[in-house]
């Protein structure tokens, strides 16, 4: 295990090239504008926004995996982050901790978002930054043309912020020309300050660096689900059954079977029969058919053959799995 940091551009060039995959167990990406807004503004403070957990992809844990949720648009031939983005035979990364702030980070920083663009609003940028106001964020229906600047050039478009030339000139022109500053018309020194402000804000969003917590390549199977049911950071624990769901999709699919089975058979839900312990059962099982000592350890659940878990829309194999939690229910609660 090893920690790593990328800068915002690095990060970008990583994620527009596709070296970021989120496995299928992940839920899909969730957050509201307002969670996104604040972490781009503690980005722009330079305050820690908490380290990202990844694990190089390689065949030893084999995770059927899907891509960030952002639909990058075509690249700008006179954009400067053209060269950055193409980065042929770097690694692929699984994201087991932090899909939520990647992928705000991708739609915000290269205009991704599927539906909407991203803008820093300069006026208020500099009226409000210092009172911890994220208000100069905001985002606009997205329509068949991306300007890069709106509102009198009031408005930069958030890729924009990573081009220091271009972004450079744009704060320049706005605090000089747009007429919202009359005071800075007959002060060039207070304007150059205003200027400076700003830029300084961008400065740092270009010189942020995101820490990633690296397991080795290497790891055993076990060895990853241990740290996985270790993670918390978002008040939902991570356990095996999550990745054995990214073991075995799409066939079979194990959340959607878990999910089948809980609505025709509410018993589960009564007695808490969760998907890790439908696992177990079913591992238990097959090893009492094989004549293995029946203990149903990490390694035994993620290395079940898929062929044996059950299917859903099996008659005789719903009759089973009924006699089957029965069968449980009867040695886990007797007295019910």
């Amino acid at each position: 295990m090893q920690t790593i940091n990328f800068d915002i551009g690095q990060l970008l060039k990583k994620v527009r090239a596709g070296h970021f995959l989120i496995p299928q167990f992940q839920r899909d990406f969730t957050w509201k504008e307002g969670q996104t807004r604040l972490l781009i503004d503690s980005i722009a403070r330079n305050y820690p926004i908490g380290s990202l957990l990844i694990l190089g992809k390689n065949d030893a844990v084999p995770l059927k995996s899907r891509k960030l949720d952002a639909a990058y648009p075509p690249k700008d031939q006179d954009s400067e982050m053209v060269e950055r983005f193409d980065e042929p035979g770097s690694e692929s990364y699984y994201v087991l901790d932090g899909q939520q702030r990647l992928t705000s980070i991708a739609r915000v920083f290269l205009d991704a978002h599927p539906n909407r663009n991203y803008y820093f609003d300069l006026k208020r940028m500099y009226e409000e930054f210092e009172n911890e106001n994220p208000s100069w964020i905001i985002s606009r229906s997205r329509g068949r043309r991306h300007l890069e600047r709106k509102d009198n050039n009031r408005l930069i478009r958030t890729d924009i912020a990573l081009e220091q030339a271009r972004c450079d000139v744009y704060i320049s022109e706005y605090i000089e020309d747009s007429g919202d500053f009359p005071a800075f018309e007959r002060d060039k020194t207070a304007a150059r300050q205003a200027a400076a402000k700003l830029k300084g804000v961008f400065e740092t969003i270009r010189k942020f660096s995101l820490p990633f917590v690296a397991l080795d390549n290497d790891a055993p199977l076990e060895s990853v689900c241990r740290v996985f049911e270790t993670i918390n950071s978002t008040g939902t624990k991570l356990t095996t059954f999550d990745l054995a769901v990214a073991r075995y999709y799409p066939k079979p699919d194990l959340k959607a079977f878990l999910d089948t089975s809980t609505d025709k058979y509410p018993i589960l839900v009564d007695y808490e029969i969760d998907g890790e312990r439908i696992l177990q059962i079913l591992s238990l099982y097959n090893l009492r058919k094989t004549n293995k000592f029946p203990e149903a350890t990490r390694s035994v659940l993620l290395s079940l053959d898929a062929a044996f878990i059950p299917n859903p829309n099996s008659r005789n194999q719903r009759s089973e799995n009924l006699k089957s939690w029965r069968r449980f229910k009867i040695v886990k609660y007797p007295h019910q």
